[in-house]
Formats: structure tokens, C-alpha cells, sequence
């Protein structure tokens, strides 16, 4: 299964308690209990409210009202190569992907999708003392977006920005660009249907579009799974 992770921010203004919410990436599941997203879209910190915003939740959601509130306990941040392990106490997903243990090779034909940020679902919520329960979500606001291509380069690269700090990580240089939202989704290979990587950042930081687009290797995914 593969979705879009939704966060929820609650801030007091004018004596009275308003929340907002957004898409900020796209996750998918590796096993029934375990997802995987990029570091920078979910990590430990973001959970850490703050004297400004007095809540934050975050939810995977997907197509069928699928609704799991990732808790903090659940995660298990790899800042250093924008990675995070989501682990669930029990069984959420039926449907996975299997991680390709083989190093991807170059023009290797791949496929991915991810939800863009600039719409936002339709939802149903109860607030319980601040706490926002997520009782209905409708993905169909939300542009899916598919994109085809194959494996440009391959390379080592280190990336020092606001979000990003990484050195030497093994990633994919991908022949196609992608959208902000699509952080966290599967590179998935055509012929095995298995990940062989993970979105991560693009060329231009500050716009909504990234004409070139990488991913962290699987070799690079395999490592911190298997520790």
C-alpha cells in the first residue's frame, strides 16, 4: 500500500483553538506493520509541540478512509540519509512491496507515484481536549501523480540544506522531475515490481516543481532495515 501522509497543527488564536492541516508526503508500506517515508517530510522532532503550535498529529491516509495515526514511539529516525522507519505495534496493511536486495543499474526502466501538497483532502475530525481524531478522509481532492522514466546515474552524493544533511549517501539520479508531496514514495522497478529507492529531494529547493529528482538507493534502504 502506498498513501499520503497528512499532518494536523493546532494553535491557539484569539482565545479560540483553530487547527490546520496539510500533505506533506507519501509513504508506503515494506511489511503489515512497517512503512517507510522520507526523513524530512516525518521525524521524531515534528511530533515535539512547541509555544507556538500547541499540537501536531500525523496520520497516513490512503484510498478506502485507510487512517493510522503514527504516535512517536513509532518512529525511527535515519536523518543521515532521509529516511524514517514508521513501526506499528500491530498488522495495518495487507498489501506491500518487497525491497530488491540487486543494486539498480543504469536505464533500468522504473515507475512512481505521490501525491502533490497543493490540494487537500476532505475530512471528518472530532477534537477531544485539543487531540484531533480522524474519523473520515477523502483522497479524491488530491492529484495522484505517475510518473515513468529509468535510472540516469547512480552516484554518492552529500546534500547539506534546511531539511536535508546527508553525507555520501547512495542515490538515484532519476530520468524524469516530480512535485513536492511526492517526498517518501516508492521508485519501483518495471519488471520486478520491487523498490529500488526512495524519493528524497530534487534540484530547486524552492520550488513546487523538481525538473531533476533522486532517490536513496535500496542498497541504502537494506542497510538500515536490516540493522
Amino acid at each position: 500500500m502506498t498513501g499520503a501522509i497528512l499532518n494536523f497543527f493546532g494553535v491557539m488564536k484569539d482565545g479560540k483553538y483553530h487547527v490546520h492541516y496539510e500533505i506533506c508526503g507519501t509513504f508506503f508500506f515494506i511489511s503489515p506493520d512497517t512503512a517507510l517515508t522520507a526523513n524530512h517530510v516525518i521525524d521524531k522532532d515534528f511530533l515535539n509541540a512547541d509555544q507556538n503550535i500547541i499540537n501536531k498529529q500525523s496520520f497516513l491516509v490512503g484510498e478506502n478512509n485507510f487512517i493510522a495515526e503514527i504516535q512517536k514511539e513509532f518512529l525511527i529516525d535515519h536523518k543521515d540519509v532521509d529516511v524514517s522507519i514508521i513501526k506499528f505495534p500491530k498488522a495495518q496493511s495487507e498489501t506491500f512491496f518487497e525491497i530488491a536486495k540487486e543494486e539498480p543499474i543504469i536505464n533500468q526502466e522504473l515507475y512512481f507515484k505521490g501525491y502533490t501538497s497543493e490540494n487537500q483532502p476532505l475530512i471528518e475530525t472530532n477534537c477531544d481536549k485539543l487531540k484531533i481524531s480522524l474519523e473520515k478522509v477523502d483522497l479524491s481532492p488530491l492529484n495522484l501523480v505517475s510518473q515513468d522514466g529509468f535510472v540516469k546515474k547512480l552516484k554518492s552524493m552529500t546534500v547539506k540544506t534546511a531539511d536535508l544533511d546527508m553525507d555520501n549517501v547512495n542515490v538515484i539520479e532519476l530520468s524524469c522531475g516530480g512535485f513536492v508531496g511526492m517526498s517518501g514514495a516508492p521508485v519501483i522497478d518495471k519488471v520486478s515490481g520491487k523498490v529500488i529507492g526512495l524519493i528524497s529531494f530534487g534540484d530547486t529547493t524552492d520550488s513546487d516543481k523538481k525538473e531533476t529528482l533522486f532517490a536513496i538507493d535500496c542498497t541504502e534502504l537494506n542497510k538500515i532495515i536490516c540493522n
